[in-house]
């Protein structure tokens, strides 16, 4: 058979073969690759809005953390203000302090406080008074009225303590001690807040 012939045959054949093959490749480019960067593109997207959404829920859970705060510090801050005394209050505080020292039989020999140097126009709500008192007694018995004074509820801490003895007087000790309370600077600033 002659080549040319043989050919002529198989024609039809390769028409059949390559047929698939375009249409695959028109599809392809036409739709395929066309849709593959369009996916791409959209796949893009979601992710940065998923970091988007990741970053909003980040700041709500700080905001409600900041919310919550707020709510123990407002309950602290109402603990607080029921707990430790108005500046105004404050005579009956050493009033407390003095009927502490002998009740744990010390003699007072020294009071004086420094009230009236308190700073009225400070912008400050809490503001610290100090109280210098001079006591006798036994070691344990001083011991005693610290603790005491510890416990109260405007006492915020002991400034300088000094402690002599006199050999004649020896179990009895002298002691001058500078207390720092905390008071509120008015009522009406606490409830107003």
């Amino acid at each position: 058979m002659p080549e040319g012939v043989l050919l002529m045959k198989f024609k039809p054949l390769y028409i059949w073969l390559a047929a698939p093959v375009i249409v695959v490749i028109v599809w392809t480019l036409a739709f395929y690759m066309p849709l593959l960067s369009k996916t791409k593109i959209k796949n893009q997207e979601l992710s940065k809005l998923k970091m988007e959404e990741q970053g909003i829920n980040n700041d709500i859970s700080n905001m409600l953390q900041i919310k919550d705060k707020g709510i123990k510090i407002e309950h602290l801050l109402k603990t607080s203000q029921a707990i430790i005394p108005v500046l105004d209050e404050f005579p009956g505080v050493m009033k407390d302090i003095v009927m502490t020292a002998k009740k744990s039989g010390l003699l007072i020999t020294d009071f004086n406080s420094s009230l009236s140097s308190i700073d009225k126009k400070r912008t400050s709500t809490l503001i610290y008074p100090t109280i210098e008192i001079g006591l006798k007694g036994r070691f344990l018995e001083m011991g005693k009225f610290l603790e005491e004074l510890e416990n109260h509820n405007s006492f915020k801490g002991i400034l300088n303590a000094r402690l002599s003895y006199d050999e004649k007087e020896y179990p009895v000790l002298a002691g001058i001690f500078v207390i720092e309370f905390k008071a509120w600077k008015e009522k009406q600033i606490l409830e107003s807040k």
